[in-house]
């Protein structure tokens, strides 16, 4: 069984004891885990603005004591996005969550280039997710990477905005729920 991971789920790792069962049911063979590359700037996005801040406040760093304790405080902000990044890396890493390879991860760096044609016609359903059923891009995204890699499930925590919405998406192939329900439905 093929289950794509919305970003909240490798972001809150060892959190939820869901989480647990899902790495279970990866080593029992059940289940292979997978997410798109926009999972990984999203979980990089948040890293990056503190090292922006970081550095913007490295300037003036020597200018006064209020300076450097901004400089310090950004600093510890930088270094707590690093460890929590790696904390989420290592609580998954053993289960091993696969990039998916899917026509729409491709297309969508070169399509508005022109360098390669949309073949399956994904960019239209990417649009309805966004301009129809009002997907924010990055949802849509994770909507779209499931679907074209045909994915059985896409799990998210997120219930209101994107397990609802999905559920008026009536050409998605892959199950939406939280690995809550999933879970629940393995099991029976």
């Amino acid at each position: 069984m093929k289950v794509y991971l919305d970003t909240n789920i490798l972001i809150r790792g060892a959190s939820d004891p869901e989480h647990d069962e899902l790495k279970k049911l990866v080593k029992e063979g059940k289940i292979s885990l997978f997410n798109s590359y926009h999972g990984d700037i999203e979980q990089h996005g948040r890293v990056f603005p503190a090292r922006r801040k970081r550095d913007r406040t490295m300037r003036d760093l020597y200018k006064s004591a209020e300076k450097f304790a901004e400089f310090k405080k950004a600093d510890e902000e930088y270094e707590a996005a690093l460890a929590a990044e790696s904390t989420e890396q290592d609580y998954w890493a053993e289960a091993h969550v696969y990039p998916t390879m899917s026509t729409f991860d491709s297309l969508v760096p070169y399509h508005h280039l022109g360098i390669i044609p949309d073949f399956k016609n994904e960019m239209p359903l990417f649009q309805e997710l966004v301009e129809a059923h009002k997907f924010g891009p990055g949802d849509a995204f994770h909507v779209m990477s499931a679907h074209s890699s045909v994915m059985d499930y896409l799990l998210t925590w997120d219930k209101k905005s994107f397990i609802n919405k999905c559920k008026k998406v009536n050409w998605l192939k892959p199950k939406i729920m939280t690995p809550k329900d999933f879970l629940q439905n393995v099991k029976s």
